[in-house]
């Protein structure tokens, strides 16, 4: 029996510290999209030497190659069906309807999302970001147009390189973007668990709680 429970809190412990690895560890992304005559993807995730997500998609197949500690994991396949959904009840989406109100009308409360959002974006953006494609349009103003908008967000990040061939009477385009970034885990999950804690969000909690209480009030009546 002692035997079983130290077998047990070993595995217990061991689970515990690969998640607070998974929290800690810096995960790095690499993402590859193109367009020549077909879309193509190749996305890699890696989380130092501990995991790696390989994804590709190229002419309507995808193929998916993980690996844990250097070692590669072979998973089947399997095929989703989607299922129609049953059209929900209309009283439940009158009160998503209201939920949703409610937030909008919650100035406090946005604005904390949205600048929770914002931080998320900027952990998370891309740090080296190129494009070397060719873009035409039929309307050579669209082309001008198109040139400005690429100066710009050229200019914005020194690290982002774009470069685009442009096509002054034909409609064309090709190209490929390469996208890499890292980030950790666990910052992303503070700045989420700290909306959730936050002081609009605990009200807006107890607004619910308050009304879900009325509700069923009312019902018993």
């Amino acid at each position: 029996m002692n035997i079983l429970l130290g077998m047990l809190t070993i595995i217990i412990t061991l689970i515990f510290l690969l998640l607070i690895l998974l929290l800690f560890i810096p995960i790095s992304y690499k993402l590859l999209v193109g367009y020549k005559e077909k879309l193509y993807l190749h996305t890699e995730i890696k989380g130092e030497k501990l995991y790696l997500f390989n994804i590709s998609c190229k002419e309507g197949s995808t193929s998916f190659h993980p690996s844990f500690l250097g070692f590669p994991l072979k998973l089947n396949g399997r095929k989703v069906n989607k299922k129609e959904k049953t059209s929900s009840p209309k009283k439940a989406n009158v009160k998503t309807s209201h939920r949703f109100r409610d937030i909008l009308d919650n100035s406090d409360l946005l604005k904390s999302a949205f600048h929770t959002g914002i931080e998320i974006i900027n952990i998370i953006k891309p740090k080296i970001l190129i494009f070397n494609g060719t873009v035409g349009f039929a309307d050579p103003y669209n082309t001008g147009m198109m040139l400005g908008i690429m100066a710009v967000l050229n200019s914005i990040n020194e690290a982002y390189t774009i470069n685009v061939t442009p096509l002054w009477e034909e409609e064309y385009l090709e190209g490929e973007i390469h996208i890499a970034g890292k980030f950790i885990l666990a910052i992303i999950l503070f700045k989420i668990i700290k909306l959730l804690l936050s002081k609009p969000s605990i009200k807006y909690w107890r607004y619910l709680r308050k009304n879900k209480t009325k509700d069923s009030c009312n019902l018993s009546y």
